[in-house]
C-alpha cells in the first residue's frame, strides 16, 4: 500500500472501522501463532461497537492513517500500560505498530511515566522487545473458552538527570 503516514488523536467516527480491523488482523495475523479455536476464542472481543467505545475512551488512543484508511490503532490506558496494539493485515510489516507504539511511549514520558508495561500476545511480543520491553513471565488467560499464551512486559525508561 503506499501513501504516507498520519498518526492522529482517536475519534469516537473511527470506531467501526477499527472494531473491524481487530478482527482482520486477530484472524490473519495471529494464524501463525495460535491455533482456530483460540483465534474464534480471541476474536469475540469486542462483542460490540458499543463496548469498543466504551474501551476506547479510556486512556489516549492514536489511529495511523494509511490510503485513507485506519491501518493501525494503539491504546494507552491507564498512563503506563499500553492496552492494545493492532495493525490492519494489509498494512502489516511497514512499521506503523511500531510508530504508534513510539507515539504512546512518547505521550507517556511527557506525562512523566518512568515505565510501561503491557501484555503482548506471541503475535505482538517481538515487536515490544525490539521497542525495549523485557518479559516478567507468561500466562494462560481463558477467553470465551479459549485459553491464549500472552507475556506480562516491562520497558523502564531511563531517568533524566536534571
Amino acid at each position: 500500500m503506499t501513501g504516507s503516514l498520519h498518526i492522529r488523536r482517536y475519534h469516537s467516527k473511527d470506531c467501526a472501522e477499527i472494531m473491524q480491523l481487530i478482527q482482520a488482523a486477530v484472524a490473519k495475523l495471529a494464524r501463525a501463532h495460535y491455533s482456530q479455536h483460540q483465534i474464534a476464542a480471541w476474536n469475540r472481543w469486542p462483542e460490540s461497537e458499543a463496548q469498543l467505545r466504551l474501551s476506547l475512551a479510556a486512556g489516549e488512543v492514536w489511529v495511523a492513517i494509511k490510503a485513507d484508511r485506519v491501518a493501525g490503532v494503539c491504546q494507552r490506558a491507564p498512563q503506563d500500560y499500553i492496552q492494545l496494539l493492532y495493525v490492519h493485515p494489509e498494512f502489516a510489516r511497514q512499521g506503523i505498530g511500531s510508530t504508534l507504539l513510539q507515539q504512546a511511549i512518547k505521550s507517556g514520558e511527557q506525562s512523566g511515566v518512568v515505565r510501561f508495561a503491557t501484555h503482548a500476545s506471541r503475535t505482538s511480543r517481538r515487536l515490544f522487545e525490539q521497542h525495549g520491553f523485557e518479559v516478567l513471565h507468561s500466562e494462560l488467560v481463558n477467553r470465551y473458552d479459549g485459553y491464549l499464551e500472552r507475556f506480562a512486559m516491562l520497558k523502564a525508561l531511563p531517568l533524566a538527570i536534571s
